[in-house]
């Protein structure tokens, strides 16, 4: 269920698991080394606790949501589950993605309790999984450019970010692209070389089937539109946690500049390079925070600010988490039974 489990069970060293978690915890090292502890303590004491509540129901609610658009998927691949219970296996999913050394141990579980209701669909299951993150990812960055125009007199000011821009809109026009192809075009239209080429690559039927899982979000158009109206209401929430944080520490940042600037910092965390985001995370906060000219009373704030919004994003998380660690604790036989029984 983790880097660490499967190299205990191979019986050999997970170097790149290692190396991730030896860089990650460098960046955390040095921006515990660089920060003013005092001041960065003092941001947490002069925190507004009405916006911190708002953040962390607005983190619930982007759960909520989250849970119907994992269940639409699982449906465009034949695979039904009520919604109580992909709510419930996304809460347990989201407590071993922050406690397990892996970066995706919490989607494991989710696809492990998948394919116990529907044994003969892991690709299905396995695919349902990662048009989740795939289907997140690019809401977030839908949404995020709707923004941008709203913004540009901000963002253009400085030359750092609308590299970002730029490179944020390649990315998004390579990923519609890219899931455009694989949903509407069948491996039969392809030239005959490349089909040739395709009969010599090892557990082909493996991508056949992965493949042929993708293509059924085209036919099955109704759920497909229905995973993607719920990812980006799913998406509203999650961006304004980061304004709720931003206000709570009393910044002096818009709406639109503040979830564009957390809307990156969640595009970072979401690539799986470090264990549950930690060290990109902090090291995307005071970059952005720079960049963004991010003022308190008309003063641009220090990184012990970016650090302190960092850290009760981390928590509001870890809050959650633990709930989702109750929910397992509680509910471990409610899944066995309904994923067995149904």
């Amino acid at each position: 269920m983790s880097d660490v489990v499967e190299e205990k069970r191979s019986g050999t060293i997970n170097w790149g698991f290692w190396i991730r978690l030896l860089v990650a915890g460098s960046i955390i090292g040095l921006i515990v080394w660089k920060n003013d502890w005092e001041l960065f303590f003092s941001e947490f004491l002069q925190a507004d606790w009405f916006w911190l509540a708002a953040a962390f129901l607005s983190f619930g609610l982007n759960l909520l949501i989250g849970a119907a658009r994992w269940l639409f998927l699982l449906r465009v691949q034949g695979i039904v589950l009520p919604y109580r219970e992909t709510l419930t296996i996304n809460m347990v999913g989201l407590f071993f993605n922050q406690f397990l050394f892996g970066s995706t141990g919490g989607d494991l579980i989710k696809i492990f309790y998948a394919i116990r209701k529907a044994p003969d669909k892991k690709a299905e299951a396995t695919l349902s999984m990662v048009m989740d993150r795939v289907l997140g990812l690019i809401a977030i960055l839908g949404v995020t450019f709707l923004l941008i125009p709203l913004e540009w007199s901000t963002l253009s000011q400085h030359e750092e970010t609308r590299r970002i821009v730029i490179g944020l809109a390649v990315v998004l026009t390579g990923v519609f692209a890219g899931l455009a192809m694989v949903f509407f075009f069948p491996l039969q239209v392809l030239p005959q070389f490349v089909q040739t080429l395709w009969l010599k690559i090892p557990k082909r039927e493996v991508v056949e089937s992965l493949y042929n899982g993708m293509q059924a979000h085209g036919k099955q158009s109704k759920y497909t539109c229905c995973a993607v109206g719920t990812a980006v209401l799913t998406v509203i929430p999650l961006l304004s946690v980061g304004w709720f944080l931003a206000k709570a520490l009393h910044l002096d940042i818009a709406y639109g500049p503040m979830t564009i600037l957390f809307a990156i910092v969640l595009c970072a965390m979401s690539i799986p390079l470090f264990p549950g985001g930690h060290g990109i995370r902090e090291g995307a906060f005071f970059l952005l925070f720079g960049l963004f000219s991010v003022s308190r009373h008309g003063q641009v704030v220090g990184e012990e600010t970016a650090l302190a919004c960092s850290t009760l994003f981390l928590m509001t998380v870890l809050v959650w988490s633990l709930a989702g660690g109750a929910v397992y604790l509680f509910f471990s036989s409610y899944l066995k039974q309904t994923t067995v029984n149904m």
